[in-house]
């Protein structure tokens, strides 16, 4: 091989994720592999790792950030993994991403993740 390509790092990303999972099984963590750049013979992929809760949800920047900052939103720390119904699709609060004043909230629907208001999530509070 002589260069990387994005259906080569695709594979790649896969064997790394399956190798990854024993690793965080043992010290009782999250590992997610995330974004990954290339140029040629050179790729860098981003992990990120995360302690889990006592119920074994994955304690994210987004959630830490959500706990901390909700109040500035006019919402409670509390509403963090209630459910919010848009569109006829129900998400669960996942976080707060304090850098994005727009759509700072983070929703969850299975592994999709989209970013919405705070007044939006307000008014759609279940």
């Amino acid at each position: 091989m002589n260069a990387f390509d994005k259906p080569t790092l695709t594979v790649i990303r896969s064997d790394v994720d399956a190798a990854l999972a024993s690793v965080a099984e043992k010290h009782g963590i999250s590992i997610k592999v995330d974004n990954c750049t290339y140029v040629g013979a050179n790729a860098t992929f981003k992990l990120e790792l995360a302690c889990l809760a006592d119920d074994g949800s994955v304690l994210t920047k987004e959630a830490e950030d959500f706990k901390h900052y909700a109040p500035m939103f006019g919402l409670a720390p509390e509403h963090l993994g209630s459910a919010v119904t848009i569109d006829g699709v129900r998400y669960t609060v996942a976080g707060l991403r304090q850098r994005a004043p727009k759509r700072p909230i983070v929703l969850a629907h299975g592994s999709r993740r989209v970013v919405a208001s705070a007044e939006l999530v307000k008014r759609h509070l279940v």
